[in-house]
């Protein structure tokens, strides 16, 4: 029986272990191509939306150049628990995406909604008030966020992401530290 709960402790470690990120605790990128898939899906069956964030870590390289990598990583922790304190309802995902991106996943939610995440989020990692001297006018560490929710009936996850995309570059072009929706899907 030892040997049992052993082994069956063990696979949800490995399990656990090869679907998170081990900087950040988030869900790996692996993971979040998996559940976007799935929420997507599932979207298309309900006709509720999904909605997804990408979250860009302002002027990160900046920050890794003039305070170093190890307080890079602890910038990343931190912005990640705020991330993850703003998603957390049971399918929400938070995730690492890569590099200095996170992301979330938002089933059921709608552009309006999801924007209010993401507007908490940039509101809280300011409020963290972690110095970053290389963070252009600003004095402290923020994020770019963009925002889009899919239009389940038309929509893939490949044209969410990319909206999404596109969104937070609008948000790092309208002077960062904020978040910025996409407009809706069009054919």
């Amino acid at each position: 029986l030892a040997l049992l709960l052993l082994a069956a402790y063990r696979f949800r470690l490995s399990h656990r272990l090869a679907h998170s990120d081990a900087l950040t605790r988030l869900a790996n990128r692996r993971l979040f191509d998996l559940i976007l898939r799935r929420e997507c899906l599932a979207a298309r069956r309900s006709g509720k939306p999904v909605s997804l964030l990408l979250i860009d870590v302002d002027h990160f390289k900046r920050y890794n150049d003039s305070c170093g990598h190890q307080a890079g990583d602890e910038l990343l922790r931190a912005i990640a628990g705020a991330v993850a304190r703003h998603v957390g309802r049971p399918r929400d995902l938070s995730a690492r995406y890569g590099g200095d991106e996170l992301a979330a996943i938002l089933p059921e939610t709608d552009a309006a909604n999801a924007n209010r995440i993401a507007e908490g989020i940039v509101r809280e990692v300011v409020a963290l008030a972690i110095p970053h001297p290389e963070n252009g006018n600003n004095t402290i560490a923020t994020v770019s966020i963009g925002v889009a929710a899919c239009d389940p009936h038309h929509e893939t996850e490949a044209s969410l992401l990319e909206r999404t995309d596109i969104a937070l570059y609008q948000a790092k072009k309208h002077g960062r530290n904020r978040s910025y929706a996409a407009p809706d899907w069009a054919a």
